[in-house]
């Protein structure tokens, strides 16, 4: 059968079966170029944008086949391979043309193409996907001249498989951890799936693309490789129609630096320390659309030191202490935050400084959030199925914020190994962190995983939270509270009391004159239950003087161990400047 553009998809969309379906194995041998045991579900994520183009009829043609890869490529590329996969991709599209010979000329394109791998890493080093990639397009043009296209397809397709051993023995860390390289194996996965359509060889293509093989154990997690020098795996897409990004403007802020070049958009793969930094240098230039940052530092720590197996996790808008994060391994989603048509990533990329330092802007921009999307939940399963067996997720109150509903649909497409529950904590900020550390800690004493549900249910009742606000106006237009009530305090010139009820629907009591009396209010509040105290956490949104001044005033009256902790932006923004917040745990009474 001749080469055309559905024949083309279909042999792209088999090869992402065979990578989806061996994202496990993939995961258990990634050390290179760092171990995170991700490479499986970075692969997994391109290919199942790949697999989600509509397969329409034969008049399709190559190159329109071709950019839409290249496309979803792009947009879903994730991790070095995945990155290198989407720049092959992407220059694949940009060297096709068509014409009377497609055959010869797509080989042409798959040449071509490598120069536009190579040259989109910093540091591009043999051994690797790279290799596989150059000795697989490299054996298919020379084979070509004497052979049919399905013939030269198992020809190279031999030649990449011995590439793909050879990397065992090639690179000094693949030979250390004796394994190939992962991005080399995925590569030849997806070829083998290609050369069989050309062969007539199919698996069924209308499976779950979801649906992975679980067979394989983490079989290296004594061999890894040393901690990662940065703590962030940072991706950035971007608008480059109008500005191109060259390497040496970020090698100062990361190593693993890979660039991809779209037609319209471009992305940017970085280690790095300083997200913040380099999003703002980007922010400068472009239009930045997506943002992606893994803590690698906490992947190394799941690899290697973890030894429980139920993960906490959260969104960002629990607050908590940095201490406490570390020392429970607690993971966060974080939300996202579009300041006009830029993507930021609340406590990753944007902290409340420079929130309200866009706020005092003089130009007007437009500020707002937005739920963390089906594919990045999903992702995040994908990587905590690789060292735990169940997932706790805690997410902010289902009344502030469509979080929970999100998880929850995530959850139901989710087909992996992990028992995943999903509780709505009726709180937010400091007060669900409290519960989402009250949960870590009875992981830590080592409470069943149905047991644990059950204890967190209950005592989200016994956690309180109480604000106070200069200008309820940021809660009113974000729903936090009444907008009826809301403006009538405001219209009187009260000052309320800001909290949750037990269904986590903001509330307004206690009303006062001014800020003074309202605070002095909130702290007679919790100073009379001072012997039902378990836990008590201060939060400040943008100046901490109020927030040092309650803790003075509760350690006076005995309360001792009293935290201090700025919110995150997605609170700074909903609680305005200049608030300050107490949550409490009354655990003791109980």
């Amino acid at each position: 059968m001749q080469l055309n553009g559905k024949k083309l998809l279909q042999s792209f969309q088999e090869g992402g079966l065979r990578v989806i379906n061996k994202r496990k194995e993939l995961n258990s041998i990634n050390v290179f170029p760092v171990a995170d045991a991700d490479t499986g579900n970075n692969l997994s994520s391109l290919m199942r944008s790949i697999n989600d183009i509509s397969q329409s009829g034969d008049e399709m043609p190559i190159s329109t086949v071709l950019s839409l890869v290249a496309n979803k490529a792009l947009e879903h590329g994730k991790g070095n391979s995945g990155m290198i996969f989407a720049q092959y991709f992407n220059g694949v599209s940009r060297f096709y043309f068509e014409s009377d010979d497609p055959e010869k000329t797509l080989i042409n394109a798959f040449v071509s193409a490598v120069d536009d791998a190579y040259s989109a890493v910093q540091d591009p080093q043999e051994g690797t996907i790279l290799t596989v990639i150059k000795d697989w397009a490299y054996m298919l043009q020379q084979t070509r001249t004497n052979h049919s296209f399905s013939e030269s397809l198992l020809i190279a397709r031999d030649k990449a498989k011995a590439s793909v051993l050879n990397t065992k023995y090639q690179h000094k860390v693949m030979k250390k951890n004796e394994v190939v390289d992962a991005g080399a194996k995925g590569f030849l996965l997806f070829l083998e799936g290609l050369t069989d359509v050309f062969n007539d060889i199919t698996t069924d293509l209308n499976q779950n693309t979801h649906k992975v093989i679980h067979e394989i154990k983490k079989s290296h997690g004594d061999k890894r490789s040393e901690a990662p020098n940065y703590r962030y795996c940072m991706e950035v897409m971007f608008s480059s129609d109008t500005y191109k990004l060259d390497q040496s403007e970020v090698e100062g802020f990361g190593d693993s630096i890979v660039i991809v070049e779209g037609k319209s958009k471009s992305k940017l793969h970085i280690h790095t320390n300083n997200p913040p930094k380099i999003l703002k240098e980007l922010t400068e230039k472009v239009q930045v659309l997506n943002i992606k940052v893994d803590n690698m530092e906490q992947q190394y720590y799941d690899q290697n030191m973890n030894d429980k197996s139920i993960a906490i996790v959260t969104d960002s808008i629990a607050d908590i202490s940095e201490a406490d994060l570390k020392r429970y391994n607690i993971h966060v989603l974080p939300l996202t935050i579009m300041v006009d048509e830029s993507e930021h990533l609340d406590k990753v990329t944007i902290d409340n400084q420079s929130l309200y330092k866009l706020m005092d802007d003089d130009i007007q921009h437009d500020i707002s959030t937005s739920l963390p999307s089906q594919m990045n939940i999903l992702r995040m399963f994908e990587n905590l199925e690789q060292n735990y067996n169940e997932v706790l997720f805690i997410s902010v109150s289902s009344k502030l914020s469509g979080t929970y509903n999100a998880i929850l649909n995530a959850k139901k497409v989710y087909d992996g190994s992990l028992t995943i529950e999903v509780v709505d904590s009726s709180l937010n900020s400091i007060a669900q962190g409290l519960l989402v550390k009250a949960a870590s800690e009875y992981v830590e004493k080592g409470m069943a995983f149905n047991e644990l549900i059950k204890t967190v249910e209950k005592e989200k009742q016994l956690i309180d939270i109480y604000v106070s606000v200069i200008d309820l106006d940021p809660m009113i237009q974000s729903g936090r509270i009444p907008q009826s009530l809301g403006k009538a305090f405001k219209k009187l010139k009260l000052i309320p009391i800001v909290s949750l009820d037990k269904q986590g629907k903001g509330k307004l009591s206690n009303i006062g004159l001014s800020q003074k009396s309202i605070q002095k209010k909130i702290l007679k509040r919790v100073i009379a239950k001072r012997n039902d105290i378990h836990e008590i956490v201060i939060g400040y949104t943008s100046d901490s003087k109020d927030a040092k001044l309650w803790q003075a005033i509760l350690q006076k009256k005995y309360i001792s161990d009293v935290k201090i902790i700025q919110t995150s932006s997605i609170i700074a923004l909903s609680a305005g400047r200049d608030s300050t917040a107490l949550a409490v745990n009354y655990r003791k009474g109980k």
